[in-house]
């Protein structure tokens, strides 16, 4: 480690023994939801604001996010460990989701809520018709919300909580349900939970996210996580710990190629992969080329890990208007995430703090930067609109490559909004927020890693600069139950 970022560090460990820098109050929230199933017609408002559009798996679930499903349609939520169903002619909007809260409003129709921890000081709340009831202890719980009736039902399978409205307020405990006048707040029927078809679907979907090899690598709270078992396998390497690898991709495949690039607030532009498993690996960890395959490296375990929009550099020539492109490529192992976006010095770290490797020698070195095979452009305006790469993907040669520049900016093109969108403000993006810092990590030094041999460069460089539509191999796979919707 060199004596300036050395003293950088310090820097930001004072700042943090010291309490919270300006603007930390502002910092994004740790914690996102992801958007795990879409069954049927579903559609979604991403950011305050937006329209509405067709729901996408893996779209990440923040603030003022608004879900709607329509006849025989459902769709999944999950929160790290928490998972959120929709029944049919639901809508669902997130008032909150941070490190403290997750409340919920429920518009109209059914959802399902699971919670396998309820962390102390931690607030879960959902709302009908300006009624709120609060969870009170981890469990699974069913809300219903007629509007023409001006009904706020709540069965609690497992767990406690209670309305807030009314005096007293009305508590309920494992197998009790009610429902209330939301307009008066009169109780209108109390009695026994019993689980409808639906809540039997949804506890199914719950069992599910439960995976036991996933969590010897992994915290539960990684959102995402769940879905790494069945369709990958993890390998110890002596170097670098834990290695997952997916299944089945294809041969010019790389990380961050296959999904396309989203507005979401508060974080801006965010990768959403359209691989079922692609939400984990695009949003923690780093990828490492290894063995003549890409692997996902999760790195340190963290408990709750922090959610970053995507863990990748951009080509700083590219998004400044010298070139009609975006360009971007995955960070490796020792490679801190510098954000394009406000942050504080205390974030910066808490994002890197599970970083796997120990940090590259100078700040401009980054390990794929210069490899077409690992990089991915498409035209600036398909960037801007959203469009899948697959359909906008231009090619990339190590000569455009070199004219694109060799500086990076790591953090997203913040001066490409989409339209009505100011850039977010870039905050402090200078601090490297290396990872030893944290005591217990191992110094692996990623530029002596495995680097392609020059057939693999060749092979892989001609499928890059030759795009082809992406052949779709990873299909999401049909919700459990989706054939009895009710």
């Amino acid at each position: 480690m060199t004596r300036s970022l050395g003293l950088r560090l310090g820097m930001v460990l004072l700042l943090c023994a010291m309490g919270a820098p300006a603007g930390a109050a502002d910092d994004p929230p740790g914690r996102v939801g992801r958007l795990s199933l879409v069954s049927g017609d579903v559609e979604t408002i991403v950011t305050a604001g937006a329209d509405w559009e067709a729901a996408a798996l893996n779209t990440p679930v923040s603030v003022a996010t608004v879900l709607r499903t329509a006849m025989q349609s459902r769709a999944e939520v999950r929160v790290g460990s928490a998972g959120l169903q929709m029944n049919a002619n639901s809508q669902l909007r997130t008032l909150a989701l941070d490190d403290e809260a997750w409340v919920l409003v429920l518009e109209r129709g059914n959802i399902a809520l699971s919670l396998r921890t309820l962390a102390a000081g931690e607030r879960v709340e959902v709302q009908a018709g300006g009624a709120t009831f609060r969870i009170t202890a981890a469990g699974s719980y069913h809300f219903g919300h007629a509007v023409g009736a001006s009904r706020f039902e709540v069965r609690v399978f497992a767990g406690a909580g209670q309305w807030l409205d009314g005096s007293p307020a009305l508590v309920l405990s494992a197998g009790q349900q009610a429902q209330i006048d939301t307009r008066s707040l009169a109780v209108l029927s109390q009695g026994e939970a019993v689980p409808t078809r639906f809540d039997e679907w949804a506890a199914q979907r719950a069992r599910r996210a439960e995976r036991p090899t996933m969590e010897r690598y992994l915290s539960a709270e990684m959102t995402g996580g769940e879905d790494l078992d069945g369709h990958g396998r993890w390998r110890i390497d002596p170097r670098m710990g834990a290695i997952w690898y997916p299944n089945a991709v294809d041969a010019d495949w790389a990380p961050y190629r296959t999904g396309r690039w989203l507005w979401v607030a508060p974080w801006g532009w965010s990768w959403v992969d359209q691989a079922p498993w692609g939400f984990a690996p695009f949003h923690y960890g780093r990828w490492l080329f290894l063995g003549g395959r890409w692997g996902w490296v999760p790195g340190r375990y963290a408990a709750r890990p922090v959610y970053a929009p995507a863990l990748v550099g951009f080509y700083g020539g590219a998004v400044e208007g010298a070139a009609p492109w975006v360009g971007w490529f995955p960070l490796a192992p020792g490679e801190p995430y510098r954000p394009g976006f406000a942050a504080s010095g205390r974030y910066v770290l808490a994002i890197n703090a599970a970083l796997p490797g120990a940090p590259t020698p100078a700040p401009t070195s980054y390990r794929y930067a210069q490899t077409s095979f690992a990089a991915t452009a498409v035209a600036r305006d398909a960037f801007g609109n959203s469009r899948a790469t697959a359909d906008a993907r231009v090619p990339l040669s190590p000569a455009a490559l070199s004219m694109a520049g060799g500086l990076t900016m790591p953090g997203a093109p913040a001066a490409i909004a989409p339209a009505g969108k100011a850039p977010p403000a870039v905050g402090a993006t200078d601090i490297k927020a290396g990872p030893e810092a944290v005591p217990g990590n191992r110094r692996i030094d990623a530029a002596k890693l495995e680097r392609p041999n020059p057939r693999q460069l060749k092979e892989q460089g001609a499928a890059a600069a030759n795009p082809r539509p992406h052949a779709q191999r990873h299909k999401p796979q049909p919700a459990h139950g989706a054939g009895h919707l009710r």
